[in-house]
């Protein structure tokens, strides 16, 4: 299972396995232009969420995926519960 938070090296690897043709330096600088979101982890870790990626390289907004409001109970969805 891949993970969905994931470094710019890790996200960049992912990326190229899954056929997008994006560059370690543009994912740097959509990082460093705040056109993305991400989280920053220590001095120098970035983390971000490859879902968001997609969807900016898809629509060219960068969208984070849809929460729900606090307090709600949320469906865990299939695919985790038949690893069980």
């Amino acid at each position: 299972m891949e993970q969905l938070m994931n470094t710019i090296n890790g996200t960049y690897e992912r990326a190229v396995k899954e056929g997008l043709g994006i560059s370690k330096n543009l994912l740097r600088s959509l990082v460093k232009s705040n056109t993305i979101p991400y989280v920053r982890v220590g001095n120098n870790q970035v983390l971000i969420n490859f879902s968001v990626l997609q969807n900016f390289l898809i629509t060219g907004t960068a969208q984070p995926p849809e929460l729900k409001a606090n307090g709600e109970i949320r469906r865990i969805p299939e695919r985790l519960t038949a690893a069980r």
